[in-house]
């Protein structure tokens, strides 16, 4: 039987600091609070030893950003219901919402394998949970594709760009590191923060990033990288609403989630510049690929009207798409469809059957058929993991 909320409940956003990621969180948790009725909420920038403002509130329930274990104790002692939405800790000990890091690592991984790379690489601060579990899924699968996978365990230092071409000291392992990797190689970097790093460091060297490798950001922040990074798109607005509902359930007594998290799954994959170019050699492969992702939408694209666009007779380009990408020109076809039909199904209204047809497919039962080969379900079922609220 679900108990009465308390007709003053209150509760508490607590953080360390408060950057751009946290007040996305907040606003989507806000959004859900004041549907709420007699619901008051309250932001709270406590260090470890200075609680006693949140203790003097006196909280109902708790929404804590845990980037530090330090902040886990004066939380705690209040004795409360609490939700933490940091993915910093790897196990942390109390009930988690936030993205589902498997599969932004599975997502970038696939996105670079379809790009052609056969050599990747992973950069970012591997002991934070996320990290690891973003790589674990990154390196599982293109290892289980039999390509190589290496990670860079040096420092990250923040590059000045008010003295144009001088790296800080720090920086020049990352630099050795960078012009070490065979070109291209697909790199997953953590997040922006990273990613800009990166960029900073090849742009201060000389380096052409878009040119020599394929980088995606494992968590697309808006940061201006130079390449425009190619990125997972995290709703960070669901990611703070999923929080405060989960919290409010466990106020009135619904059970805690199976297994203590609420994973979310990404949103999709932003292409940008960063992995624009096919890493292939053979650019009539590369052209063909080109020319499905500009035309996916045309009903009338096909095997043959790709060979066509390319000069070639449709076995030779199927030969030559073997060769070089391991997949049919129809698969890529088939690809294409699917990554447009899952994005518009995360982010738009649209009806099934609009999706199909904005996706180049023929109807409905056509787009079901690519979600069950590909996916194992369907369509409708897919688009409720981002739909629930």
């Amino acid at each position: 039987m679900p108990r009465a909320l308390p007709k003053d409940l209150r509760i508490a956003c607590v953080c360390m600091r408060q950057d751009s990621l946290i007040r996305s969180l907040w606003h989507g948790a806000q959004r859900y609070l004041r549907r709420v009725p007699g619901c008051g909420f309250a932001v709270f920038q406590i260090r470890p030893r200075g609680a006693e403002p949140l203790t003097d509130w006196r909280p109902h329930g708790i929404l804590v950003h845990l980037s530090s274990e330090s902040l886990l104790d004066p939380c705690q002692r209040l004795n409360v219901p609490m939700v933490n939405t940091s993915m910093v800790m790897r196990e942390p000990p109390v009930v988690t919402v936030g993205p589902d890091n498997l599969a932004v690592g599975r997502l970038a991984a696939e996105h670079l394998l379809a790009r052609g790379c056969r050599r990747f690489a992973l950069l970012g601060l591997a002991d934070l949970g996320y990290v690891q579990r973003r790589f674990e899924a990154f390196r599982s699968r293109v290892e289980a594709e039999g390509w190589p996978c290496q990670v860079y365990e040096g420092a990250l230092h923040t590059v000045d760009t008010r003295r144009p071409g001088r790296l800080p000291p720090g920086s020049r392992d990352l630099l050795r590191w960078l012009r070490a990797l065979e070109s291209p190689t697909g790199i997953l970097v953590a997040d922006d923060h990273v990613g800009l790093v990166l960029c900073d460091v090849a742009r201060a060297a000389g380096i052409d990033l878009a040119r020599a490798h394929r980088v995606v950001s494992g968590h697309d922040r808006g940061l201006p990288c130079v390449p425009e990074l190619t990125a997972v798109e995290i709703s960070e607005d669901r990611w703070g609403y999923e929080a405060a509902e989960t919290l409010v359930g466990m106020l009135r007594g619904e059970p805690p989630p199976v297994g203590g998290e609420v994973l979310l799954p990404p949103q999709g994959l932003i292409e940008r510049e960063s992995t624009e170019r096919m890493a292939v050699a053979d650019e009539v492969v590369s052209r063909a690929v080109d020319h499905i992702r500009q035309h996916v939408q045309d009903p009338e694209l096909s095997v043959p009207v790709v060979a066509a666009a390319c000069g070639l007779g449709r076995r030779a380009l199927e030969k030559r798409f073997r060769k070089q990408l391991g997949r049919t020109v129809l698969a890529e076809i088939h690809r294409c469809r699917l990554d447009l039909a899952r994005l518009l199904l995360a982010e738009t209204d649209l009806t099934v059957d609009a999706v199909a047809e904005e996706a180049g497919l023929p109807d409905d039962k056509a787009l079901r058929r690519l979600f069950a080969r590909h996916l194992g379900q369907t369509p409708s079922a897919y688009r409720h993991q981002f739909h629930r609220r």
